[in-house]
């Protein structure tokens, strides 16, 4: 058995979340999100997609803005990059934030 195989009796197939990042990472810890939305250089764009993310990230992770780093950055005309550092709980509370970041109208890449 590998360090990273789940434990035995674990489902490990095409179909699971989390077994890497619940064998690399100890829950709870820090845990960073970034996340690039075309914004088109308008501020209240900026600040409309800003708010979503904070929204996401914040509601599944619990806590409020003073619980929660937060960069904003332009990225050229077209782009800003929003990178937020927060604590989470598991695996799947990742996964979930990941897949809501996805939904939010103008985004274009997370990681």
């Amino acid at each position: 058995m590998g360090t990273y195989d789940p434990a035995p009796g674990v489902a490990n197939d095409e179909n699971t979340d989390g077994n890497i990042l619940n064998a690399m990472l100890n829950f709870p810890t820090s845990f960073t999100f970034t996340v690039v939305g075309k914004t088109m250089n308008d501020d209240e764009l900026t600040e409309n997609y800003t708010n979503k993310v904070k929204q996401v990230v914040i509601g599944n992770a619990g806590g409020d803005e003073n619980s929660v780093e937060c960069r904003i950055t332009p990225r050229g005309k077209n782009f800003t990059r929003i990178t937020m550092v927060v604590t989470v709980e598991s695996s799947g509370m990742i996964n979930n934030i990941y897949k809501e970041l996805e939904e939010i109208e103008g985004t274009v890449m997370r990681f």
